[in-house]
């Protein structure tokens, strides 16, 4: 099973980099997502975060950062329609 794990990690906390270690134990796959929160006022640019993530999780073998510079994350190419997403943290409203 694959999982995935959307937030806009601005920055990457000791529990955020938990709650991925965790999920890469029980999952097949992780895919962390950073995205932009259009209700927060950035610290840093998407393309570090997912830089900050990649360095400190890449001894961790299924997880895959994934970035995106709208305001929203899913995306059909990323996760088959056959697998299923067991827990999906969101941490950004789309539409608002």
């Amino acid at each position: 099973m694959k999982v995935l794990i959307p937030g806009s990690f601005d920055p990457p906390t000791n529990g955020h980099i938990e709650v991925i270690k965790r999920a890469s134990n029980v999952f097949d796959e992780v895919f962390v997502g950073v995205v932009v929160n259009p209700q927060k006022d950035p610290m840093f640019e998407v393309a570090e975060r997912k830089k900050m993530l990649s360095e400190i999780l890449v001894d961790i073998s299924n997880v895959n950062i994934w970035y995106q510079n709208k305001n929203y994350f899913v995306e059909k190419s990323l996760i088959d329609n056959e697998d299923v997403l067991d827990k999906i943290f969101s941490s950004f409203c789309i539409g608002k």
